[in-house]
């Protein structure tokens, strides 16, 4: 599991959807706007049955877009309140800066310290990105987007001009569904992945242990015959 790109994956969704909630917020109003439009136009204008039957039309696509907003934005609250917090986000940069420190650490051997005596280490960062794409140079690449104010002047008077920033949930589906499952499901998993990891890592050691007492008793063996041929020397001396 790429730990690193989930981590980075979700601060960076968390980070987003205030830009994304005020884009949509922004149509929500735009919408509301022509719906009222709509009605005024209804009441003050006289309209044949062609027109009318238009206008309906007009009124139920700006009612079913209305609501498709409506309902996005009550799945980032739900998504926010619940899980996209900012304290998890920031748990989840902790989390990424600490793997990320993995990548630079060096090994201490705690135990056969005479099997790293005068040996050259390999640089296992080099190995490791064989293996995996450095985030940085993914696609996934965090970009930030921000919206900055801007004014016009006009009759002595400045009024706020809203511009479009695109966000990274624009033209998307946002499974929000899906990506809360998938959440759930990693914190649910990775007490046991972290288990397994350590019953692997007890099971090397076990297998250290047999290779390193094989080696010992190998040893000993051939320097048996040694010490037997030494003292069948001593006994003819001490004979003659």
């Amino acid at each position: 599991m790429d730990w690193a790109e989930y981590l980075t994956h979700f601060t960076y969704l968390v980070e987003g959807l205030k830009d994304y909630r005020d884009e949509l917020s922004k149509k929500h109003s735009d919408i509301d706007q022509k719906i009222c439009d709509i009605l005024h136009y209804i009441e003050l204008c006289e309209t044949d049955d062609n027109e009318a039957a238009d206008l309906v039309e007009l009124l139920r696509v700006c009612r079913e877009n209305r609501r498709d907003i409506k309902d996005e934005l009550q799945r980032i609250e739900y998504f926010q309140n619940n899980l996209g917090t900012n304290a998890n986000a920031a748990k989840a940069k902790q989390a990424l800066k600490c793997i990320k420190g993995l990548e630079t650490r060096k090994y201490k051997p705690r135990k056969y310290e005479e099997l790293f005596e005068n040996c050259v280490l390999k640089d296992r960062r080099l190995q490791r990105e064989d293996i995996y794409e450095t985030v940085y140079n993914s696609q996934n690449t965090k970009q930030r987007y921000s919206i900055e104010p801007t004014f016009n002047d006009k009759g002595g008077e400045e009024t706020m001009v809203q511009e479009r920033n695109y966000t990274p949930f624009d033209g998307k589906e946002n499974d929000w569904g899906s990506f809360a499952k998938q959440q759930a499901e990693f914190y649910r998993n990775a007490g046991q992945y972290i288990t397994n990891l350590q019953i692997d890592i007890k099971e090397i050691e076990a297998e250290i242990e047999d290779i390193m007492g094989v080696s010992e008793h190998s040893e000993v063996t051939k320097m048996q015959p040694v010490e037997n041929e030494q003292e069948e020397k001593m006994h003819v001396i001490e004979y003659s």
